[in-house]
Order: C-alpha cells, then structure tokens, then sequence
C-alpha cells in the first residue's frame, strides 16, 4: 500500500489505474553497506536489514503463498478475513465464530472455519537455500547454510550454483520437536525474507567501501567503450599484454570474461549464453 502511495505522488500511476488495473507494486531493496557472513547472524540481527553473500545450493518449486485468506463458518456462513505475515507466517484460524449474536440464539460449535480457496489471494513464492562460499569458510570447519524464501519477481531470480548478494529482513521460524520433551520448548530457527537479489559479490576495498558503485563520468566511458566497433580487439590487447602474441588465446579468454547472452529462439528452444574454451598445448 506505501508503494502505491509513492507512486501516485511521483506520478508513475494514478488512482483510477489502480482501481481498475488493481495495480501491485513489489519494492526491491540492494544496500551498499558491509555485508556479513551467515556465521555473523546472531539474535542481535533479528528483524533487522542485513545484507549476505553466498552461493545458492538449491531451489524449490514455486509454490502460491496467501496473502489474503477468507475463512466461513461451517455454521452460519459468516465470512472472516484473516491477515497472513510475510515470510514462511501462515494464518491463525479462530477457533470460535465472533458473528454477533440474537437473543437465546444457540452458538456455533468449536473450531467451525473452513478456507474459501476462491475468494483468497495468492503470490509467488519460492524457497532457496544460500551457503557460504569456499573462501569465507574458515580452515578446518564446514560450511553453513540459510534457507531463504523469495516471493512475486525475485522468484527465479537465480539459480542452484549462482553466486548472489541478498539483502533481506533476519526473521525466524518456531519449530517444536516431534518428541513430547521437544514440545515443550520452542525452536527458533533464523531465515531471511528477501528484499533483492544481486547476482555476483560486491568488490570493496580495504576500508569496505564499495567499488561496484560507478560515478556518471564512469558510466559514460563505459557507454562510450560499448559503442566503440574494435571494443573486442582492445580487450584482447588488455589481457596479458607482456606476452606477445597468442591472439586466438587472449580472444577466447576475452569472450569467456565476458560471456554471452541469452537467445530464445522463434521454434521456443533456448540457448544459454555461458562461453565454454578448450586450450590445447
């Protein structure tokens, strides 16, 4: 609903559009502070913004999460609507029907809701798992893990085995054990509701700085570099220039660099932009 409203006032929208169009809005967030390792997600970072590195290692289905959940009373057909929280939150079903009654009007029985599949509104969701990479592992210990859920455009966004930078509220889960000495303690367990996705680590120097943020001076000599028609030639002559010749060499290693893109074809095949080279010698 905010981002409605800010867009209204910035005039990406109007009110008509969203009454009609029934517009929904998702905010996606990147920061550009020091990121911390999963090892670094303590109770102090509960419900706070952090920002985690690391590599996906899986990925399920895409699944409809409710977002709005209408529930009816088996007994007198009183409809209730019943908030649902983000992240891995369902719904609290009442257990007894709040209708007002009449006088000496019998009441309806415990437990009487039932969901109205139909009338309840539902996004996308998906849950990844994010482990640290090799190199923040420290020597001789394993490598941890967090599940992550994503939710509406963020769903696809990556793949198992891609490297990503996500930014996203720590929450945590209550879990109980399925022994009876289990159950009388609950289990929190910390995941992270995903705000934004960055494919790729951030490079920062010493003082953490981030050197993926480019000045508009640096952004047009980039522009300027990707309108120049030898661009190719001159990033081959930029790898390894000590060595002489080699040209076939330094042009392979020039596309694996930079790699392809992506190509849907008219009969509906794919084909994957990866750059794969065989030196030999």
């Amino acid at each position: 609903k905010a981002a409605i409203e800010a867009a209204i006032l910035t005039s990406l929208t109007d009110h008509e559009a969203v009454e009609t169009e029934r517009l929904q809005i998702q905010v996606t967030l990147t920061s550009s502070k020091q990121p911390i390792t999963i090892r670094e997600m303590l109770a102090s970072t509960v419900a706070q913004v952090v920002t985690i590195p690391g590599i996906v290692i899986a990925s399920s289905k895409v699944k409809a999460k409710g977002t709005e959940i209408f529930a009816q009373c088996a007994s007198c057909q009183n409809v209730k609507k019943l908030p649902v929280r983000a992240g891995f939150a369902g719904a609290a079903m009442p257990r007894v029907c709040d209708r007002p009654r009449q006088p000496n009007e019998q009441p309806c029985p415990l437990d009487p809701y039932v969901i109205l599949p139909e009338k309840c509104k539902y996004v996308d969701q998906q849950t990844w798992k994010l482990q640290e990479s090799p190199e923040m592992v420290p020597t001789g210990e394993m490598p941890r893990s967090v599940m992550l859920t994503v939710d509406r455009r963020l769903v696809d966004r990556a793949n198992p085995g891609d490297r990503v930078t996500v930014t996203g509220i720590m929450s945590i889960l209550s879990q109980q054990g399925g022994r009876s000495e289990d159950k009388k303690v609950a289990i929190r367990t910390p995941y992270l509701q995903v705000l934004g996705v960055r494919h790729g680590f951030e490079a920062r120097t010493a003082d953490g700085e981030s050197l993926s943020e480019f000045s508009q001076q640096e952004e047009e000599e980039f522009r300027e570099l990707a309108r120049d028609p030898k661009i190719l030639d001159r990033l081959k002559m930029s790898i390894s220039p000590a060595i002489f010749g080699s040209d076939d060499v330094k042009h392979a290693l020039a596309c694996l660099l930079f790699s392809g893109s992506r190509k849907e074809l008219a009969d509906g095949a794919r084909l994957r932009g990866d750059v794969n080279v065989l030196l030999l010698g």
